[in-house]
């Protein structure tokens, strides 16, 4: 570095080829390679420089500069002028500055030159042409400066064609966005922000005042926008800020505070505008509308959605919601989550509620929507889940849904009980036409019956052993057995199909059963468990027989091979069984269980195993009347006879009899020989049979007998001569005055007299009335000696 020094009063300057160093704590310095030149040779070398340099920097301006005289004349351009007009040197010297204006600028041209003349300097912004004829925009800065010859002008021009442009288009876009922002929003707004980060309002749109009712300067004066934000929401445009600040616009919502203190929703749409050359942002345009309504319209959209949804989950019905197109689980009401034990929403509908691989054959998607797309009504359906195994009415209809998709709501309300409960009336329905039938029968079957089994048990009562013709009419009674047999299950299907029905100790009844059925039946091993004692049931004594028999023989045939029968008797209570059984009243129940091991039943025969005439057992060996008229017999008994089966691994039947709080009578007479009697015995029926063999067979067991052909007459005897009657034997059945009626005018005139009811079939439960009413006892048709003379000594040795 050069250091050049004048040193006053010597005739030379010293230049000093080094650095000067100064130090902060001392003031010595080095200098060397010093050298002396003369004054006048100095003064030249500087001018020499001095020139050079205002030429170097003349030329190597950015900006151009032409130097002219006060009448225009162009002196001098530097290199940047004659690249920017397009003029070469001699070109430009040969023309007058007013000729490098455009028509329009000539003006404006003239006002700069005469506030130069005035002021000496002036800056202005002006269009130039170009050689070509293209016009740009410069920013021209003017100075008179003055020479040897005179004044000149000297301008500097530099080109800002590109500023200006941007300029206008910002100007244009501020106000397209003015306009814009006016018609699609309340009202819009922007900010200048500093290099400090302070915000300076630029504009905004006089729809400020008319939703807020604060002028601009008004809110200026309370302190700023943020006087007009809801305090509690004031995180909320800070967060908005920071968003533009990193070059993204945002959306925001919040509430402001008008004039009046009434509380509004805006949203405010705010865009940055980002500087690259100095990274920051530099303004923010903003659109900003009342949403005041809509908010609130949502706030009642929200709650009418929630008490449409606490609705739905307080129904006792599954419920659920599934988008029509993805068949996605969009809503589970409360009921039906805990059906399923989860909330399965976001799963598809036909995996987890019917286990499928794709949509559903019986999808009701198309039914529910028109072509157009609008929903149509309700399709009602039943279907088996095969998921829960529970049957359902499903009500669907398709919904517009609260995003605004077509959905599908389905309501669902189990019926399998319901379901249930119609299989058991078909059940009922085919038992009851059964019954019917049998009841058409049995009372003129039994009644002949009667007369061959008393003529039968009369010829036996005379005959030992040895007679010629005692096993042949022996063999008559076995085969009028069977066929009471036969009846019986008949009648198993009548409604009101039991007749004596009394208390009796369950727990012997199935074991005296059991044991006699074990006597016959060695291959099987019979196990049987009390569970607890004194179980007492009221029940037709001999149906219940009939019920455990035909159940030991089933599960006999079941086991051809041999194996073992399972009998466990219990109370218990309804609920404890209520998932199993259906249509018992509350209270405890008898329970009766018969097990096997034998080869167990599939489900197709599980659900025809009560079916009149259904059976899987060969011709000979079965004829479908035993499981019907066993579940007869017990629904008679307002009892309920459920199965369970497996193939290979046996079946369980559990039968359940109401428990009663009565005791067991005792003492009645059990055997099988004939008790004779003296007293006097009134038979009533119209049956001329039936007086006939009754007579003979009263008379044979040593009672005096008178016999009555109908109702009327009977009352009429008993009317003259009801003091030498011991006992009246009353047929149920009789054209005129029917044994009900005849029995309680029997009651009327003879209150005390023994009455026995016999019938061959009684219908709707007419014997059972007539034994609450105080009858005495019933004997079935067709009857012996045996079983006349035992019923005869129980009633009149009761009374």
């Amino acid at each position: 570095m050069n250091l050049e020094i004048l040193i006053v009063g010597s005739p030379y300057i010293t230049i000093f080829n080094n650095l000067l160093i100064f130090t902060s704590n001392s003031r010595e310095f080095d200098m060397a390679h010093q050298k002396n030149m003369p004054t006048d040779k100095l003064i030249e070398e500087v001018l020499r420089k001095s020139q050079s340099k205002y030429a170097a920097l003349f030329h190597q301006s950015n900006d151009a500069i032409i130097m002219h005289d006060l009448d225009g004349n162009i002196i001098d351009i530097n290199l940047k002028a004659i690249e920017l007009f397009g003029y070469e040197k001699s070109e430009f010297l040969s023309i007058k500055v007013p000729l490098l204006h455009p028509t329009n600028a000539i003006g404006k041209a003239k006002w700069a030159f005469e506030t130069i003349v005035q002021k000496g300097h002036v800056r202005f912004e002006i269009n130039f042409s170009k050689k070509n004829g293209e016009q740009f925009y410069a920013d021209v800065s003017s100075s008179i400066i003055e020479i040897e010859e005179g004044k000149i002008i000297q301008g500097i021009i530099k080109d800002v064609t590109d500023q200006k442009y941007t300029e206008e288009a910002l100007r244009k876009s501020e106000e397209r966005y003015q306009v814009v922002s006016q018609l699609t929003s309340d009202y819009s707004y922007a900010y200048r922000v500093e290099l400090d980060g302070e915000l300076k309002s630029e504009w905004v749109t006089g729809a400020l005042k008319d939703l807020t009712g604060f002028s601009q300067e008004e809110i200026y004066s309370r302190g700023g926008w943020e006087s007009l934000i809801f305090p509690e929401d004031m995180p909320i445009p800070i967060t908005q800020l920071k968003s533009l600040h990193s070059n993204q616009p945002k959306t925001v919502e919040y509430r402001v505070i008008d004039k009046e203190g009434n509380i509004r929703w805006m949203r405010d749409f705010a865009k940055p505008m980002w500087d690259e050359k100095e990274n920051r942002l530099t303004m923010i345009f903003g659109a900003v509308k009342e949403i005041t309504e809509q908010k609130q319209a949502m706030e009642d959209l929200r709650s009418s959605q929630e008490r449409f949804l606490t609705v739905l989950n307080s129904i006792d019905a599954t419920v659920y919601v599934a988008d029509m197109e993805t068949y996605e689980i969009l809503f589970m009401n409360k009921f039906m989550i805990d059906s399923y034990g989860q909330n399965l929403t976001g799963k598809i509908c036909w995996d987890v509620f019917r286990g499928e691989s794709q949509q559903c054959g019986h999808c009701t998607n198309d039914k529910l929507i028109t072509e157009n797309g609008e929903p149509k009504g309700v399709c009602v359906w039943q279907g088996n889940n095969p998921i829960t195994g529970k049957w359902y009415v499903n009500y669907d209809r398709a919904i517009t849904w609260t995003d605004g998709r077509m959905v599908r709501i389905q309501i669902a309300t189990d019926i399998t009980d319901l379901k249930e409960m119609e299989e058991k009336l078909q059940q009922a329905q085919k038992l009851e036409a059964v019954g019917t039938l049998a009841g058409g029968i049995a009372h003129n079957f039994n009644n002949l019956l009667m007369g061959i089994q008393g003529h039968a048990s009369l010829m036996l009562a005379d005959m030992d052993s040895t007679h010629t013709y005692f096993e042949n009419v022996n063999a008559i009674n076995k085969y009028v057995s069977s066929a009471v047999d036969l009846t019986k299950q008949l009648l198993g299907f009548v409604r009101g199909g039991k007749y004596e029905v009394k208390p009796i100790d369950l727990n012997r009844l199935v074991k005296e059963s059991a044991n006699m059925f074990g006597r016959t039946r060695k291959e099987i091993k019979i196990h049987t468990e009390v569970k607890n004692s004194n179980i007492v049931v009221e029940v037709d004594r001999s149906q219940i027989e009939q019920v455990l028999m035909n159940l030991f023989v089933n599960a006999w045939q079941a086991m051809p091979n041999g194996g073992d029968l399972y009998l466990e008797i219990s109370s218990v209570n309804v609920d404890e069984v209520s998932k199993g059984v259906h249509k018992l009243f509350p209270g405890r129940y008898g329970k009766i269980s018969v097990t096997d091991t034998g080869t167990g039943m599939d489900e197709a025969t599980l659900g025809k195993i009560f079916d009149p005439f259904f059976t899987t057992k060969e011709k000979s060996r079965g004829t479908g009347l035993g499981l019907a008229s066993v579940y007869g017999i017990i629904n008679n008994h307002m009892g309920e006879i459920t199965v369970k089966s497996q193939v290979g691994k046996g079946t369980t039947f559990n039968v359940y009899l109401p428990i009663s709080k009565k005791d067991v009578l005792q003492g009645e007479i059990s055997t099988d020989k004939s008790i004779k009697g003296s007293e006097t015995i009134l038979i009533v029926d119209d049956e001329e049979m039936i007086i006939e063999v009754g007579e003979a067979m009263l008379k044979k067991l040593g009672y005096n007998v008178i016999t009555s052909g109908s109702g009327q007459e009977a009352i009429e005897m008993l009317t003259e001569r009801g003091e030498a009657i011991d006992l009246v034997i009353l047929d149920m059945i009789m054209p005129g005055m029917d044994g009900g009626k005849t029995f309680d005018r029997i009651r009327e005139i003879q209150p005390e007299i023994p009455v026995i009811i016999s019938s061959g079939y009684a219908i709707n439960g007419q014997a059972t009335d007539i034994l609450k009413r105080g009858c005495n006892g019933f004997i079935q048709k067709p009857y012996d000696l045996s079983a006349l003379s035992k019923k005869i000594r129980n009633i009149v040795g009761e009374v």
